[in-house]
């Protein structure tokens, strides 16, 4: 007869449920999830870090689970998840990555902020006078007579501002921050134009992880 530790079985079993959950999460075809994947590799990998009081077995499958972190998930980052991290105001100081790759990350985002700029500017459309993602291409013509000097903010000043300002959920929202769409804060925001219409050009946010 086979003996098992029933206690150690807890403990595994217990340890394992967070890497269901975050599966769960980013397995969501209803959701949007790449910008969550950078904040659940950190949860992850913080969650396999090992003590010296612990048993073989269990430092070994923490090492197997690091491990298979690394090979599974953090070979497929690319700076579309970064970028998708730095847009969820939540997460936008990038403290799961590098300084070298913040700065990368930020420097994207400011190039994607110029290229939208550019465009708007090319079809003479007011960013300021343009409401929402959903009605912004239809806009296009009614839009046309409108002074391109109007657009006066520069790309590297809205991605500073943004990473400037305070983000607070409100106490309401606190319950919900797991269903919280960065997609919808963008399309609501009104003190970032450039920014917002970037998010809603680029798709960036309507991705999920395990379609990239």
């Amino acid at each position: 007869m086979f003996y098992f530790d029933q206690e150690l079985l807890s403990i595994i079993v217990d340890f394992l449920e967070i890497f269901r959950e975050g599966y769960y999460e980013l397995s969501s075809l209803s959701n949007p999830t790449i910008n969550l994947v950078l904040p659940w590799i950190t949860k992850w990998k913080t969650h396999c870090l090992q003590n010296e009081d612990e048993s073989p077995i269990f430092a070994a499958l923490k090492t197997f689970m690091n491990s298979s972190i690394d090979q599974e998930v953090v070979k497929r980052i690319t700076i579309h998840h970064k970028l998708a991290t730095f847009l969820d105001p939540r997460y936008k100081e990038l403290q799961f990555l590098t300084t070298e790759d913040q700065l990368e990350t930020q420097s994207y985002a400011k190039n994607m902020v110029r290229e939208c700029r550019e465009t708007l500017l090319i079809n003479g459309i007011d960013v300021h006078n343009v409401s929402s993602a959903n009605d912004h291409f239809s806009e296009f013509s009614d839009n046309m007579s409108i002074n391109n000097d109007e657009i006066q903010v520069t790309p590297s000043e809205e991605v500073d501002e943004y990473l400037a300002e305070e983000f607070n959920m409100g106490r309401n929202d606190l319950d919900q921050e797991k269903k919280f769409s960065p997609l919808q804060h963008w399309i609501r925001a009104k003190t970032l134009p450039l920014l917002e219409q970037s998010c809603s050009m680029d798709f960036i946010l309507s991705s999920q992880y395990y379609s990239n």
